[in-house]
């Protein structure tokens, strides 16, 4: 944080500079012009620009604004968080935005705080969860089909050749669904890991 980015606010603007670049999540404060007021060091890292090329922008300037744009919904009043898909030179990155409201006293929002996060990484593993899913499901339907057909098979044939082949069939599908179950129950179990710390942009 640099002096000056909080001009009025004296000794507790600068203690709150102070405390807000101690932060490692990318912060930054913006009025009711949507003018942006204080950044941490992460936010202008993760914009890539000096203090002075930041302080006194509009957010819709470095973030993306439209409806669906946190600030705005923040400065009606309530939390709201979204998530955008960004391309850059580092590939896609998967950015979610939170934007809070800060109550002036007087009964309106007079300041909304927004922060940054990379989601990359739980983005992408819930993808490969997703289609892991659906592999499951997929698998487990004809499956089922199988294991039923051949138990009725096997309930039918005389003792024999084909009673040997069918019992090797029945315990192999058995097999294949006793691993699928295992698949779906460690699928559940599984957590998302720590975000990224990379750059939002």
């Amino acid at each position: 944080m640099r002096d000056g980015q909080m001009s009025g606010f004296g000794d507790c603007g600068r203690f709150l500079s102070t405390i807000i670049d101690s932060l490692r999540r990318p912060l930054a404060v913006l009025d009711r012009e949507r003018r942006i007021v204080l950044a941490n060091r992460p936010f202008l890292a993760a914009v890539r620009e000096k203090s002075a090329g930041v302080i006194g922008q509009y957010c819709a300037e470095l973030c993306r604004g439209g409806d669906g744009c946190p600030v705005e919904r923040a400065f009606s009043g309530v939390e709201a968080s979204v998530l955008e898909q960004r391309t850059g030179a580092e590939g896609t990155r998967w950015i979610e935005r939170s934007a809070f409201p800060v109550d002036g006293g007087n009964g309106r929002v007079d300041y909304v705080v927004e922060s940054l996060r990379d989601v990359t990484a739980e983005h992408e593993l819930s993808e490969v969860w997703r289609r892991h899913r659906a592999f499951c499901h997929e698998i487990s339907n004809p499956l089922f089909a199988a294991l039923g057909t051949a138990e009725l098979m096997a309930n039918e044939v005389p003792e024999g050749a084909m009673a040997n082949e069918l019992s090797v069939v029945i315990r192999n599908l058995k097999h294949i669904d006793a691993l699928t179950r295992q698949m779906q129950e460690q699928n559940a179990a599984c957590t998302l890991p720590a975000s990224s710390e990379q750059s939002p942009f």
